[in-house]
């Protein structure tokens, strides 16, 4: 699967790009991203909900959100549980 993070702009986005397998791995990549800002990720707070189909890239989108903080990103499918 694959993730990208939210940012000002399609491309910046995309230049983002990081693979994963499960939604271990993609609870790994957001604890990458918040731990410089000192925010801890709970797995229960990360959300992954059905958004778009974006035909920039083909991909079924989901939005990628931590309760109480925002969007962190974008995976290109459903991330099972």
């Amino acid at each position: 699967m694959k993730f990208r993070e939210h940012r000002g702009s399609y491309a910046h986005s995309m230049a983002t790009i990081i693979e994963f397998e499960n939604r271990d791995g993609l609870i790994a990549i957001c604890r990458n991203i918040l731990e410089p800002l000192h925010v801890e990720i709970n797995s229960d707070l990360l959300q992954v909900l059905p958004y778009t189909h974006d035909d920039r890239n083909g991909w079924d989108t989901h939005i990628v959100r931590l309760a109480g903080y925002g969007v962190l990103g974008f995976t290109d499918g459903a991330v099972p549980r």
